[in-house]
């Protein structure tokens, strides 16, 4: 039988491995209004970001710039997004508020 770890927090992310996350990121602010930031462990990795709305249709593809994602003239809602870096994706929720 395979073992399988479950990791919870109350940032709202999860990642795509079955390993524990080897880096720890934040994703602020939450509620966001005009810009998220993604401070991740390794500043130097190259990461791509995808926004998504609540039925799952793509808004936003990026590459960050600094950790940084300017959020265009969006509508107040909840939004996931999508994070990879050093091959690894994270997901999770986050809420724009204007």
């Amino acid at each position: 039988m395979e073992h399988i770890t479950y990791h919870y927090s109350d940032v709202a992310h999860s990642a795509d491995s079955l390993e524990e996350p080897a880096e720890c990121f934040l994703v602020y602010p939450n509620p966001a209004t005009n810009y998220l930031n993604f401070d991740i462990a390794d500043k130097s990795a190259r990461a791509y970001v995808k926004l998504y709305t609540a039925v799952g249709q793509c808004i936003l593809k990026s590459e960050l710039n600094r950790g940084r994602l300017d959020l265009p003239d969006l509508p107040n809602g909840s939004y996931f997004y999508s994070l990879l870096y050093n091959d690894t994706r994270v997901n999770g929720k986050v809420i724009i508020q204007k």
